[in-house]
């Protein structure tokens, strides 16, 4: 059972976190948007985000900011919805020069916001079809219970898993997971994703370093070569990704739902 975790952004990019390389950029703080603040004052500390009611219909909960289009939307509110909230890290952005007043907390056991491609329409690179060799990805995020696995960025899907840690298929994996992962006595943070060609690659730190109520920035960055974890500034874990003898280490698509 999933409990809350305060988002304050995410960031998805080819190769750096350069803003002109940004594939997608949540910032959770979308007052003035009129697909979201509508009516005005509706973007505001302890309302709700719009909810797609099971996926059935496109309102849009998340202004993608790198110009792509890839906007967010969440499930349903009343068991996994988010509310606005002024429980920010920081209240400035130092690289885009910016305010940050807002983050998006989650208000049912089972939270979910996610990209839906067909109704949002990108007219820049699609993250859902995106399947990049180089990439980053950063967030930062607050949780407040920290047992079971918790998902802070992922991509659904299965049937892409051939080669799992163990060496043996794993069809139910997802192909991407910035995760808090490990047994409820010792959280860690974990990367792991799926590459086009079935092989599974994952970067984690030591049991413990992730405790509720605390603020994190994470970044995860691969370079071809070598999958990089890195926890508020530190690394933390790394991954050799030519050990793996995966023929083509692009992150995989996935099929279907996860």
């Amino acid at each position: 059972m999933f409990k809350k975790i305060l988002f304050l952004l995410v960031i998805m990019c080819a190769t750096s976190a350069a803003i002109g390389n940004t594939i997608a950029y949540w910032r959770f703080d979308d007052m003035g948007i009129a697909d979201i603040d509508n009516p005005p004052g509706t973007v505001a500390s302890g309302n709700a985000l719009p909810d797609s009611d099971g996926r059935t219909v496109w309102r849009m909960a998340a202004y993608d900011h790198s110009g792509n289009g890839n906007h967010l939307t969440t499930w349903e509110w009343s068991w996994a919805g988010h509310n606005w909230s002024d429980q920010v890290e920081n209240t400035y952005v130092p690289a885009l020069d910016i305010a940050n007043t807002l983050c998006a907390e989650s208000a049912g056991s089972y939270p979910a916001i996610m990209t839906w491609s067909a109704k949002s329409n990108p007219t820049g690179v699609d993250l859902e079809t995106w399947s990049p060799l180089k990439w980053t990805v950063e967030a930062s995020f607050r949780p407040t219970s920290t047992s079971g696995y918790r998902t802070v960025v992922g991509r659904d899907g299965r049937d892409v898993c051939t080669v799992n840690a163990d060496g043996v298929p794993e069809p139910a994996l997802a192909p991407f997971y910035l995760s808090i992962r490990g047994n409820n006595g010792g959280r860690c943070m974990g990367v792991l994703y799926t590459d086009v060609s079935g092989y599974v690659h994952i970067a984690q730190s030591d049991s413990g370093l992730i405790q509720s109520r605390n603020w994190y920035n994470v970044v995860a960055v691969c370079d071809g070569q070598t999958l990089s974890l890195y926890v508020n500034n530190v690394l933390v874990a790394t991954d050799d990704l030519t050990a793996s003898g995966s023929p083509d280490l692009a992150m995989a698509v996935g099929n279907g739902s996860g």
